[in-house]
């Protein structure tokens, strides 16, 4: 019992915010000096930085309605939240806003290996909104992700997944420039395990979802008004075929392809 309560004492809540009042006013600052098992709190507020997340330590923010995160900082853009090789943490309760788009690759969100939950954020006004690769098994779930992408483009995805195996759930992917999302594999390893379920995904002038030589589950969403609904191409063995069950998919260009 005394060993317990001596580990939970190690635990702390590390405060951010950016008119003053906490322990720092940016939360790159914050996670930097945190240790494993410590939660970032940030308070509402705008913060003009570009972070990188770390393995064990929570990142909370106020609500995406109030809390927001704006790569805006002056330089040519690239990626606001980037979490390379991260573990264990949940990044929740922020908008993230203004990857630009000269430095690729440039999302909102970028995941590069690891497992983490981001959840409850709004991603928007970025080129792509979430970037995955690396083998991630990172959990997306009940974000808002829209408005993403760059008018002269078509390679520019709501979420786009490569070598990686997410599961991506209960969220509204609306309205960004191309595609909602991408699953796809660079080379001949196996893309199985990917699962997409519950996600409304409307409104892109390409396809609401595009899978590409991979084999996700595609389960109770609801897809409509988009290029092509569901599209899958590219499968060398011709038995990797992605496995579509409870899907409401109406009023796309074509539904299927």
């Amino acid at each position: 019992l005394v060993l317990c309560g001596a580990a939970s004492a190690q635990a702390k809540m590390v405060t951010v915010n950016a008119g003053g009042g906490a322990d720092y006013k940016s939360i790159q600052a914050a996670i930097d000096a945190a240790s494993p098992g410590d939660t970032v709190q940030v308070a509402a507020g705008t913060y003009k930085e570009r972070i990188r997340l770390a393995s064990d330590i929570d990142v909370l923010g106020a609500g995406f309605k109030t809390t927001i995160i704006d790569g805006d900082t002056g330089d040519a853009g690239g990626i606001v939240v980037y979490a390379n090789g991260v573990d264990n943490m949940v990044f929740d309760g922020f908008t993230v806003i203004n990857s630009g788009h000269l430095t690729r690759p440039p999302a909102g969100i970028y995941i590069l290996s690891g497992s983490l939950v981001v959840s409850n954020n709004l991603v928007a006004n970025n080129y792509n909104g979430f970037r995955i690769s690396g083998g991630s098994s990172a959990v997306i779930r009940n974000n808002i992700i829209t408005k993403n992408g760059h008018p002269d483009s078509w390679i520019n995805y709501g979420i786009i997944s490569i070598n990686s195996t997410p599961l991506i759930t209960n969220n509204v992917i609306a309205d960004n420039e191309s595609k909602g999302i991408y699953i796809g594999r660079v080379d001949d390893s196996e893309v199985r395990g990917t699962r997409i379920i519950n996600n409304t995904i409307v409104k892109h002038r390409s396809d609401g979802i595009q899978c590409y030589k991979s084999a996700p589950t595609i389960k109770n969403n609801i897809v409509t008004g988009n290029g092509y609904g569901i599209a899958a191409s590219h499968h060398p063995d011709g038995d990797r075929h992605p496995t579509l069950s409870y899907n409401n998919v109406w009023d796309n260009i074509d539904n299927y392809n």
